[in-house]
């Protein structure tokens, strides 16, 4: 297991990496202790891969928001 902290459009997220299967990795959420989250995993074949599909959904779901006129 693996834990890593990445900042998303402002905010620190703490990411955990575990192995599932021989080439299945989880990534996901937990609070600054460790704790699981209510967050969905995100799964890939690396631990990398599926950091990375976990931030850029955080990234699309957290990004501000545009007023139109």
């Amino acid at each position: 297991m693996q834990r890593i902290e990445q900042h998303i459009n402002g905010r620190l997220y703490h990411i955990e990496l575990s192995q599932v299967q021989r080439q299945r990795w989880r990534a996901h959420v937990v609070t600054a202790q460790g704790a699981p989250t209510a967050l969905m995993p995100f799964y890939d074949d690396t631990a990398d891969a599926a950091a990375q599909r976990l931030a850029d959904w955080l990234t699309r779901l957290t990004r501000p928001s545009v007023a139109h006129a």
